[in-house]
């Protein structure tokens, strides 16, 4: 009927933006995506500058180390992706109220992820030694040190976002190059020294220099900044976890000793944060899982 009448249409509605809107998205736009491609290059500059200095055989070890040590940002995608919308939408209306709580949260719950995880790898790096080919032990420490720069990264929260969103999101492409110039100095200079370990110290110097810039950036322009005082408390909870698992006797068998260690980890971990109550993001998942258990065992005693 809508056919016949000729109120159907396949044409979507359209209004033609006025020069200065065309101006201000097309800038926008360029600035995200060199920036983006400067972000990408930088994930791969390192283990480019190690197959050059130290040959294929050791470029593969790098990306092998590199990658284990990230899977630290696996939760920190996904918390970014249900940030970004929200803390736009928070620019947009101006409530740099929300924007603050928002930079706080995702700082401190990618904290609490990223340490349980990092402190899981470190614990068993033996255990991926065994599991990996003969001479990946030279790879060891790159595991732990890519681990520590990704999890300082997640330790800044929403920085990026938030610059990226903000005003001043030129800035963002400044950072980027900078990045992206820093990684060729600090690689170029380590990599013939130190090896492998040189290759991951200059990540982990580079990502430090460049979270530092971000977070003084939102800091000068915004007066926000991510810490509190939980942070401090799960470091700390952290590190004596990871203390604990050194005292770990190794178990014969990998399997088993991976599955011993990372539980001990998990239950020391996860009872010392939801006992010092540091997140009440974690607080509501937590409870969250106990009360679906209890209706699971409720429901089967029945």
């Amino acid at each position: 009927w809508t056919g016949y009448t000729k109120e159907l249409s396949w044409k979507a509605p359209y209004s033609d933006p006025s020069p200065n809107i065309k101006r201000d998205v097309t800038s926008f736009a360029g600035y995200a995506i060199l920036g983006g491609i400067s972000a990408i290059a930088v994930t791969n500059l390192d283990v480019l500058m190690v197959g050059g200095f130290m040959g294929e055989s050791s470029a593969g070890f790098y990306a092998i180390a590199f990658f284990i040590g990230a899977i630290i940002t696996i939760p920190e995608r996904s918390i970014s992706k249900i940030s970004y919308p929200i803390i736009a939408e928070a620019f947009k209306k101006g409530d740099i109220n929300k924007i603050a709580t928002l930079y706080k949260k995702t700082a401190l719950n990618q904290l609490i992820i990223g340490s349980l995880i990092f402190v899981g790898i470190w614990s068993n790096t033996h255990n991926i030694v065994h599991i990996l080919p003969d001479g990946f032990e030279q790879a060891k420490y790159v595991v732990i040190l890519i681990g520590a720069a990704r999890l300082m990264d997640m330790s800044t929260g929403a920085n990026g976002i938030i610059l990226l969103n903000s005003p001043w999101f030129r800035y963002d492409l400044i950072t980027n190059v900078a990045l992206v110039a820093l990684t060729i100095l600090t690689n170029s200079l380590m990599i013939p020294k130190y090896g492998l370990t040189g290759a991951a110290l200059a990540t982990f110097i580079t990502i430090a220099v460049y979270n530092s810039i971000k977070f003084s950036i939102i800091w000068w322009k915004m007066r926000l900044q991510p810490f509190q005082i939980t942070t401090f408390w799960v470091l700390s909870i952290a590190f004596f976890c990871l203390m604990i698992a050194q005292y770990v006797p190794v178990l014969d068998r990998f399997w088993v000793d991976i599955l011993v260690r990372s539980t001990i980890i998990v239950v020391l971990y996860g009872a010392l944060i939801f006992g010092f109550k540091v997140s009440e993001d974690v607080d509501l998942i937590g409870f969250q899982i106990v009360s679906k258990l209890r209706e699971i065992l409720n429901f089967k005693s029945r």
